[in-house]
């Protein structure tokens, strides 16, 4: 079992679900759909912005009368603008989704983000428009100083037949976990390509990199 990969089963649907941590989300995958969710702790800005908008409220109605008008108007912006960002956050965190797949409607759902916000347009994949799943990261390249990278991420990419790539799901970690941050991402990707019958075009590191980080890890 993958590091940090819970599988559960669905008691409802009767089939087994695996959730597999991602950077900033996390991918549910079962027999009939793939859904990337955004982490719980994307609550945390929300959560913070309706309790300033909260302390703005209650500072509004207590002291209306007694306040100066500019520092009113700026409680008002403040209430104006955290407001709605921070129910729309909330609900986001909680309910949203990044991307679907569904098996039985043959169809891929990307949820184009406003403002890292679960609000936008949504652009719809058909499976028989993905040519592949590729899997692509940052282990190999360097810094201008010409050290290699000491965070190396990995993202899943779905290439559509007109070549264009489109962002998945993404997974970052420090350089000597790069197997394990790897080894969830192919395995979000690998279903995706299961899933979508196309091609599956995994991330590798190379073995001399692998025995390396094994014997720093040993160390």
């Amino acid at each position: 079992m993958i590091k940090g990969v819970s599988e559960k089963q669905n008691q409802t649907l009767g089939q087994a679900t695996t959730s597999v941590p991602l950077f900033k989300s996390y991918a549910k995958i079962s027999d009939t759909e793939v859904v990337i969710r955004p982490s719980k702790r994307t609550l945390l800005v929300p959560l913070f912005q309706a309790a300033v908008t909260s302390a703005a409220i209650v500072t509004l109605m207590n002291g209306l009368a007694e306040l100066p008008l500019w520092i009113s108007m700026i409680l008002l912006l403040v209430i104006v603008i955290f407001g709605p960002t921070a129910i729309l956050g909330t609900v986001y965190g909680i309910a949203g989704s990044n991307f679907v797949m569904e098996k039985t409607k043959g169809t891929s759902r990307l949820q184009q983000k406003y403002l890292g916000l679960g609000i936008g347009t949504q652009e719809m994949i058909p499976f028989d428009r993905i040519k592949s799943v590729d899997v692509h990261g940052n282990f190999m390249e360097e810094h201008a100083s010409g050290d290699l990278q000491d965070i190396t991420e990995w993202e899943v990419f779905l290439i559509k037949d007109n070549d264009r790539k489109i962002s998945v799901c993404k997974s970052s970690s420090a350089r000597i976990l790069a197997d394990e941050s790897l080894s969830r991402v192919n395995m979000v990707a690998e279903a995706l390509a299961d899933m979508s019958n196309s091609e599956f075009k995994p991330g590798v590191i190379p073995e001399w990199a692998l025995e390396i980080m094994n014997e720093s890890v040993a160390k």
